[in-house]
């Protein structure tokens, strides 16, 4: 799938995933009760499972970044503590990705 999905696509998959696990049947009932292609189901699933906590926000919890930098933001993960100053959101990506080999 593309790296930019459209937002109204993530919204609709995000709560019918949601509204199946609510429902406590099993993926493939739903989709045959709610009309919802069952492949399609499980690849939109799937998309959401490599990041877990992607099921976990309501789809209105998202919201748009701009390309402005920041002043200063302080993470801290296990042991590490980091401070970043001045930076863009493409810099802020590369360092989760550099923290995820940590």
């Amino acid at each position: 799938m593309s790296k930019r999905i459209d937002k109204k696509r993530r919204q609709y998959w995000l709560e019918k995933i949601s509204s199946c696990e609510a429902s406590g049947k099993s993926a493939f009932a739903w989709c045959k009760e709610n009309n919802i292609n069952n492949k399609a189901f499980y690849r939109w699933r799937s998309f959401f499972n490599q990041n877990k906590s992607s099921l976990n926000l309501r789809a209105d919890s998202f919201i748009e970044l701009n390309t402005k930098k920041c002043c200063r933001l302080e993470i801290e993960y296990k042991e590490y503590k980091f401070c970043l100053q001045d930076f863009s959101f493409n810099d802020l990506g590369y360092f989760f990705k550099a923290l995820k080999g940590l």
